[in-house]
């Protein structure tokens, strides 16, 4: 009970500091985006404290999360660790690591953003080439795209060349998806990433 009192406490006291910011900062409070985690946070708060659901206080159910609750826990732990982050680097030491960090991020987003429809060009045709391949059927083939871009592409399994495999299963479109494969190699793996390397290793040598 004394627990749980302290942290509903300690919870009104962060909303209140909260609340004097954006009274202080007015509009310029949501152009942050430390601004942002904090709001997330707290809001998720009371959401994921209850072992049932906020929205039945009658229940005498115990240690059962609804399973909306975890996808909340997920995101504002999250959020919670990077504020800690953050916050360390307010501090001189390691400020310059943070600051560095978020100067790369925000050129990767710019970049992301130019190159954008690069992507989704071969993520579409991945999808349409390789529609046998479990990876390529569910949507999350855009974190799939994202992994082959950092190098894993995993040649054999796409084209079936196992040696393990008693007997080769035959693809689909053999010689357009090498074609479209080598593409995404030379223009993002090689190419487009060694661009965002030399865009980040600029943003340090700015810092």
């Amino acid at each position: 009970m004394v627990s749980w009192v302290l942290m509903w406490t300690f919870t009104i006291i962060y909303i209140l500091y909260e609340c004097t910011k954006v009274f202080h900062m007015r509009s310029k409070y949501f152009k942050e985006v430390e601004s942002w985690l904090h709001l997330v946070t707290f809001i998720s708060f009371p959401l994921i404290s209850f072992h049932n659901t906020p929205f039945s206080w009658t229940s005498t159910k115990v240690l059962e999360l609804r399973w909306w609750q975890y996808h909340i826990n997920g995101f504002a732990i999250f959020c919670t660790w990077v504020l800690q982050m953050l916050i360390v680097g307010k501090i001189p030491r390691f400020g310059i690591y943070v600051e560095v960090f978020k100067k790369v991020a925000k050129t990767f987003i710019s970049f992301s953003a130019a190159f954008f429809f690069l992507l989704v060009a071969f993520t579409l045709s991945f999808v349409v080439l390789f529609q046998e391949k479990l990876a390529f059927k569910h949507p999350s083939v855009v974190v799939k795209v994202f992994v082959m871009m950092l190098g894993e592409i995993e040649y054999d399994d796409l084209f079936k060349n196992d040696p393990e495999m008693e007997k080769p299963e035959h693809v689909l479109f053999p010689f357009t998806s090498h074609i479209m494969l080598g593409a995404f190699i030379l223009m993002i793996s090689m190419v487009l990433m060694n661009v965002l390397f030399g865009l980040a290793v600029a943003d340090i040598q700015v810092q």
